[in-house]
Protein backbone atom coordinates (compact mmCIF):
# COMPACT_ATOMS: atom_id res chain seq x y z
CA UNK A 1 0.00 0.00 0.00
CA UNK A 2 2.75 2.38 0.99
CA UNK A 3 4.72 1.32 -2.19
CA UNK A 4 1.57 1.96 -4.53
CA UNK A 5 1.21 5.45 -3.21
CA UNK A 6 4.69 6.59 -3.40
CA UNK A 7 4.89 5.14 -6.99
CA UNK A 8 1.72 7.43 -7.59
CA UNK A 9 3.09 10.31 -6.76
CA UNK A 10 7.26 9.69 -8.31
CA UNK A 11 6.23 11.41 -11.46
CA UNK A 12 4.94 14.39 -9.79
CA UNK A 13 7.05 18.00 -8.93
CA UNK A 14 7.55 18.06 -5.22
CA UNK A 15 9.56 20.17 -3.04
CA UNK A 16 11.34 18.43 0.01
CA UNK A 17 8.98 20.21 2.37
CA UNK A 18 5.87 19.09 0.81
CA UNK A 19 7.10 15.91 0.72
CA UNK A 20 7.83 16.04 4.98
CA UNK A 21 4.23 16.65 4.99
CA UNK A 22 2.94 13.59 2.64
CA UNK A 23 5.09 11.41 4.55
CA UNK A 24 4.01 12.18 8.08
CA UNK A 25 0.40 12.79 7.31
CA UNK A 26 -0.24 10.62 4.53
CA UNK A 27 2.29 7.40 4.41
CA UNK A 28 2.65 7.21 7.94
CA UNK A 29 -0.82 7.93 8.90
CA UNK A 30 -2.03 5.77 7.09
CA UNK A 31 0.18 2.72 8.92
CA UNK A 32 -1.54 4.27 12.66
CA UNK A 33 -3.92 1.38 12.80
CA UNK A 34 -1.32 -1.15 12.43
CA UNK A 35 1.67 0.55 14.59
CA UNK A 36 -0.82 1.26 17.39
CA UNK A 37 -1.55 -2.68 17.77
CA UNK A 38 1.12 -4.67 16.12
CA UNK A 39 5.25 -4.96 16.71
CA UNK A 40 6.45 -4.31 13.22
CA UNK A 41 8.94 -6.38 12.80
CA UNK A 42 12.59 -4.71 12.06
CA UNK A 43 12.76 -5.91 8.71
CA UNK A 44 9.64 -4.08 7.70
CA UNK A 45 10.49 -1.21 9.66
CA UNK A 46 14.16 -1.08 7.73
CA UNK A 47 12.19 -1.23 4.17
CA UNK A 48 10.09 0.94 4.79
CA UNK A 49 12.32 3.55 6.02
CA UNK A 50 14.19 2.68 2.60
CA UNK A 51 11.04 3.66 0.75
CA UNK A 52 10.85 6.91 2.50
CA UNK A 53 14.29 8.00 2.12
CA UNK A 54 13.92 7.66 -1.95
CA UNK A 55 10.66 9.44 -1.92
CA UNK A 56 12.44 12.15 -0.11
CA UNK A 57 14.93 12.67 -1.82
CA UNK A 58 14.51 11.49 -5.46
CA UNK A 59 13.07 13.77 -7.89
CA UNK A 60 10.44 13.32 -10.35
CA UNK A 61 12.65 11.59 -13.21
CA UNK A 62 13.87 9.46 -10.60
CA UNK A 63 17.31 11.31 -9.64
CA UNK A 64 18.59 12.71 -6.46
CA UNK A 65 21.29 11.83 -4.02
CA UNK A 66 20.86 11.17 -0.01
CA UNK A 67 22.63 14.12 0.97
CA UNK A 68 22.49 13.59 4.85
CA UNK A 69 22.25 10.46 6.74
CA UNK A 70 18.95 9.09 8.09
CA UNK A 71 19.09 9.90 11.40
CA UNK A 72 19.43 13.81 10.92
CA UNK A 73 15.92 13.59 8.78
CA UNK A 74 14.48 11.92 11.67
CA UNK A 75 15.57 14.13 14.19
CA UNK A 76 13.19 16.61 15.45
CA UNK A 77 13.08 19.43 14.28
CA UNK A 78 13.70 21.52 17.46
CA UNK A 79 16.92 19.65 17.29
CA UNK A 80 18.15 20.69 14.09
CA UNK A 81 16.36 17.50 11.85
CA UNK A 82 13.37 17.63 9.56
CA UNK A 83 11.01 15.77 11.84
CA UNK A 84 10.58 12.92 9.72
CA UNK A 85 8.89 10.23 12.29
CA UNK A 86 11.28 7.09 12.71
CA UNK A 87 8.41 4.41 12.35
CA UNK A 88 10.09 2.00 14.62
CA UNK A 89 10.12 4.49 17.06
CA UNK A 90 6.73 5.73 16.56
CA UNK A 91 5.83 1.69 16.60
CA UNK A 92 6.96 1.59 19.89
CA UNK A 93 5.86 4.97 21.07
CA UNK A 94 2.00 3.91 20.02
CA UNK A 95 2.24 0.68 21.81
CA UNK A 96 3.51 2.04 25.29
CA UNK A 97 0.67 5.01 24.73
CA UNK A 98 -1.93 1.59 24.64
CA UNK A 99 -0.51 0.54 27.48
CA UNK A 100 -0.38 3.06 29.74
CA UNK A 101 -3.99 3.26 28.59
CA UNK A 102 -4.93 -0.25 30.09
CA UNK A 103 -3.45 0.08 33.20
CA UNK A 104 -4.73 3.55 34.20
CA UNK A 105 -8.32 2.96 32.90
CA UNK A 106 -8.89 -0.64 34.26
CA UNK A 107 -13.13 -0.12 33.38
CA UNK A 108 -12.11 0.02 30.02
CA UNK A 109 -13.32 -3.15 27.43
CA UNK A 110 -9.65 -3.89 26.98
CA UNK A 111 -8.61 -3.95 30.38
CA UNK A 112 -11.20 -6.04 31.75
CA UNK A 113 -10.55 -8.60 28.98
CA UNK A 114 -6.76 -8.26 30.46
CA UNK A 115 -7.63 -8.23 34.07
CA UNK A 116 -9.73 -11.48 33.78
CA UNK A 117 -7.03 -13.77 33.40
CA UNK A 118 -4.63 -11.71 36.06
CA UNK A 119 -4.34 -12.38 39.92
CA UNK A 120 -5.29 -9.83 42.23
CA UNK A 121 -2.97 -7.27 42.57
CA UNK A 122 -0.58 -7.88 39.36
CA UNK A 123 -0.01 -5.78 36.48
CA UNK A 124 -3.39 -5.93 33.96
CA UNK A 125 -0.66 -6.65 31.72
CA UNK A 126 0.88 -9.96 32.12
CA UNK A 127 2.27 -12.43 29.62
CA UNK A 128 0.71 -15.66 29.73
CA UNK A 129 1.68 -18.73 27.37
CA UNK A 130 -0.93 -18.53 25.24
CA UNK A 131 -1.30 -15.34 24.43
CA UNK A 132 -1.65 -13.86 21.18
CA UNK A 133 1.01 -12.16 19.20
CA UNK A 134 -0.91 -8.49 19.78
CA UNK A 135 -1.20 -8.71 23.29
CA UNK A 136 2.78 -10.11 23.71
CA UNK A 137 3.74 -7.26 21.78
CA UNK A 138 1.54 -4.65 23.92
CA UNK A 139 3.43 -6.32 27.24
CA UNK A 140 6.54 -5.89 25.70
CA UNK A 141 5.66 -2.08 25.56
CA UNK A 142 4.30 -1.85 28.86
CA UNK A 143 7.83 -3.59 30.56
CA UNK A 144 9.84 -0.51 28.23
CA UNK A 145 7.10 1.58 29.62
CA UNK A 146 7.70 0.57 33.18
CA UNK A 147 11.65 0.60 32.60
CA UNK A 148 11.30 4.46 32.19
CA UNK A 149 8.45 5.51 34.20
CA UNK A 150 9.30 7.20 37.72
CA UNK A 151 7.19 6.90 40.63
CA UNK A 152 5.39 9.70 43.13
CA UNK A 153 5.68 8.18 46.59
CA UNK A 154 2.30 7.81 47.94
CA UNK A 155 1.73 5.65 50.68
CA UNK A 156 4.68 2.81 48.89
CA UNK A 157 2.90 -0.31 48.90
CA UNK A 158 3.50 -0.92 45.55
CA UNK A 159 7.43 0.82 44.65
CA UNK A 160 9.77 -2.03 44.90
CA UNK A 161 12.80 -0.08 46.48
CA UNK A 162 15.15 -1.47 44.07
CA UNK A 163 13.03 -2.66 41.53
CA UNK A 164 11.51 0.98 40.55
CA UNK A 165 12.63 4.72 39.84
CA UNK A 166 10.70 6.24 42.92
CA UNK A 167 13.96 8.58 44.42
CA UNK A 168 14.06 11.51 42.09
CA UNK A 169 13.86 9.53 39.00
CA UNK A 170 16.85 7.19 40.11
CA UNK A 171 17.03 4.34 42.41
CA UNK A 172 19.30 4.18 45.40
CA UNK A 173 22.10 2.94 46.51
CA UNK A 174 22.58 0.14 48.75
CA UNK A 175 25.63 -0.26 51.70
CA UNK A 176 27.63 -3.07 50.51
CA UNK A 177 26.70 -4.81 54.29
CA UNK A 178 22.81 -4.50 53.41
CA UNK A 179 21.31 -8.00 53.18
CA UNK A 180 20.30 -9.04 49.38
CA UNK A 181 17.41 -10.46 50.54
CA UNK A 182 15.79 -7.94 52.38
CA UNK A 183 17.29 -5.52 49.20
CA UNK A 184 15.50 -7.29 46.80
CA UNK A 185 11.81 -7.50 48.50
CA UNK A 186 12.39 -4.44 49.98
CA UNK A 187 8.83 -2.27 49.55
CA UNK A 188 9.24 1.46 50.21
CA UNK A 189 5.83 0.90 52.64
CA UNK A 190 8.72 -0.54 54.49
CA UNK A 191 10.87 2.74 54.74
CA UNK A 192 7.98 4.35 56.50
CA UNK A 193 7.02 5.08 59.46
CA UNK A 194 3.37 3.68 60.61
CA UNK A 195 0.45 6.37 60.36
CA UNK A 196 2.63 7.85 57.72
CA UNK A 197 4.67 10.54 60.02
CA UNK A 198 7.58 10.04 58.34
CA UNK A 199 10.70 7.87 57.35
CA UNK A 200 12.28 5.70 59.52
CA UNK A 201 15.56 7.43 59.06
CA UNK A 202 16.98 5.03 61.39
CA UNK A 203 16.73 2.12 59.25
CA UNK A 204 17.33 4.54 55.46
CA UNK A 205 21.02 5.24 57.66
CA UNK A 206 21.06 1.65 57.95
CA UNK A 207 20.64 0.07 54.47
CA UNK A 208 21.58 3.03 51.97
CA UNK A 209 24.90 4.58 51.12
CA UNK A 210 24.32 8.48 52.37
CA UNK A 211 23.72 10.12 48.84
CA UNK A 212 20.59 8.07 48.28
CA UNK A 213 20.13 7.89 52.37
CA UNK A 214 19.99 12.04 51.94
CA UNK A 215 17.92 12.16 48.88
CA UNK A 216 15.60 9.58 50.76
CA UNK A 217 14.95 11.88 53.52
CA UNK A 218 13.66 14.92 51.36
CA UNK A 219 11.34 13.00 50.03
CA UNK A 220 8.22 14.69 50.85
CA UNK A 221 5.35 12.13 52.02
CA UNK A 222 1.67 12.71 51.73
CA UNK A 223 0.00 13.38 54.50
CA UNK A 224 -2.54 10.59 54.43
CA UNK A 225 -1.59 7.20 54.94
CA UNK A 226 -4.37 5.87 51.91
CA UNK A 227 -2.35 7.97 49.39
CA UNK A 228 -2.03 5.82 46.28
CA UNK A 229 1.32 5.48 44.59
CA UNK A 230 1.71 7.57 41.16
CA UNK A 231 3.54 6.66 37.79
CA UNK A 232 4.51 9.55 35.74
CA UNK A 233 6.65 10.05 32.43
CA UNK A 234 9.48 11.95 33.49
CA UNK A 235 10.48 13.26 29.55
CA UNK A 236 7.09 15.41 29.29
CA UNK A 237 6.04 18.59 31.31
CA UNK A 238 2.50 16.58 31.66
CA UNK A 239 4.15 13.49 33.30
Amino acid sequence: MTAKRITSWNHMNISQSAKVIIINSILIGALMHYLAMFRIPSTIVSKLDRMIAVFFWKDNQGKGLHWKKHALIQTPRGQGGLGIRNIGIFNSALLMKKAWRVNQNPHLLLSRVYHRNNSPGHSLLRRFRQSSWGRNKIVMAADLLEHHNCWKVGNGRNIGVSSHRWMNGKQPTFRDHAPLYEARYLKVADLIQDNQRGWNLRKINRLFELSSARQIKSIELPSSPDSNDDQFWPYSKSG
